[in-house]
């Protein structure tokens, strides 16, 4: 990945506070709990999601380099969903590629809401739903186009 484009994400990443939205439910607390359960320890996060998983691999390869690249610049925690389509010689690639103390995966969320909400970015391959999320919690967003045509998009 060029450092222009994680400069990019460094830079949507750290700036401004996201816009006041009350969820219920879901507090400072939560917050917390939330972040100590994924063993984060840097007070931002990002939220790296692709969807299915089956077109979105070379997004969080591409991720994870550049956060190699930068390891030393890195100020926050990343929590990447994979998806259930990746193929295992993919899902072993991209853990060879992860850095333990700055990124968690996990295949799937059955309620992805509290950690969209806990974001301060998400990046994402931008499916209805995914971007339905970010507008309902007013998260800051990169949007990746897909570059082949998924039906129920």
């Amino acid at each position: 990945m060029d450092s222009k484009i994680l400069n990019n994400f460094l830079s949507i990443a750290g700036q401004g506070q996201k816009m006041p939205i009350e969820i219920p439910d879901f507090g400072r607390e939560d917050l917390a709990r939330l972040f100590a359960e994924l063993g984060f320890k840097k007070e931002k996060m990002v939220l790296l999601t692709i969807g299915g998983g089956d077109d979105g691999f070379e997004t969080i390869k591409v991720f994870l380099q550049a956060l190699q690249q930068k390891s030393k610049e890195i100020f926050f925690d990343t929590l990447i969903i994979t998806g259930p389509f990746l193929t295992p010689e993919q899902k072993n690639e991209l853990e060879q590629l992860k850095l333990p103390a700055l990124v968690q995966t996990k295949e799937f969320f059955e309620d992805l809401s509290p950690y969209m909400q806990a974001a301060d970015l998400v990046v994402s391959m931008g499916g209805y739903n995914t971007f339905s999320e970010i507008l309902t919690y007013a998260s800051k967003a990169l949007l990746i186009h897909r570059i082949t045509h998924r039906k129920e998009q």
